[in-house]
């Protein structure tokens, strides 16, 4: 029900006015045989706005600037958002947050650096704000592709000594001649030379008579590789 009181302006001509809205009632030598109609008229809008304020109470506030993703439902097509734990089905990784703020990044899981704009997984427990290369992998498509892209190279160096680091595996044919630095006890003009580049560079010279591999030491250059060995 409506609540009165009485006008806080003090109008002379005013009975009273409803408690939330203010609406007034006129008094009955001012307003006459209208007296009634204005309180019944009047008290039935003072109650439907309490019982919608009512209704309100306990809900969300409104939302000022509703973004895209407000009210869509979810889904893989267009107009609709992924749920929370799609990331996880597709990536295999839980997403930590950003990499560039403060705070502890927990191994094993996925963290967005701002700066590189690149996807990271975290190594170890640590308290980075960038991607240090000891504590971050990079985990994003284009990271990935660059590695895949970088994974395995075809080289032309006619010379069995030389040094390259722009891949992981480096991989030489040749035919109608000999390489330079070659293992001294084979003459074949056909074969492959494979070269790793993980961790300690090492070798594999293949030739139509026999294979043989070797190491790189120390400064890991031209001049550091070990000397020939034939594989039984």
């Amino acid at each position: 029900m409506a609540k009165w009181i009485e006008d806080p302006q003090g109008r002379l001509e005013v009975e009273k006015v409803t408690e939330e809205i203010k609406l007034p009632v006129w008094k009955a030598n001012y307003k006459g045989k209208f007296r009634e109609f204005w309180n019944e008229c009047w008290e039935k809008i003072e109650d439907s706005f309490l019982k919608l304020k009512k209704s309100n109470e306990g809900k969300e506030p409104a939302i000022e600037d509703k973004q895209t993703a407000f009210n869509k439902a979810f889904g893989t097509v267009e107009d609709t958002v992924l749920e929370g734990n799609k990331f996880t089905q597709m990536t295999g990784k839980d997403y930590g947050g950003i990499l560039n703020i403060a705070g502890q990044k927990e191994a094993g899981k996925a963290y967005w650096d701002n700066n590189t704009k690149k996807l990271y997984i975290c190594k170890n427990n640590n308290s980075d704000i960038s991607p240090n290369v000891n504590n971050y992998i990079p985990f994003d498509s284009n990271s990935l592709l660059e590695r895949l892209e970088n994974l395995i190279s075809l080289k032309n160096t006619g010379n069995c000594n030389e040094v390259f680091n722009d891949c992981l595996i480096g991989i030489e044919h040749w035919s109608g001649s000999l390489l330079r630095n070659k293992p001294a006890q084979d003459n074949t003009n056909i074969g492959t030379l494979i070269t790793f580049n993980v961790g300690r560079k090492t070798q594999i010279y293949i030739s139509s008579t026999g294979v043989y591999t070797r190491v790189n030491q120390a400064a890991q250059d031209e001049t550091t590789w070990t000397a020939w060995v034939k594989l039984n």
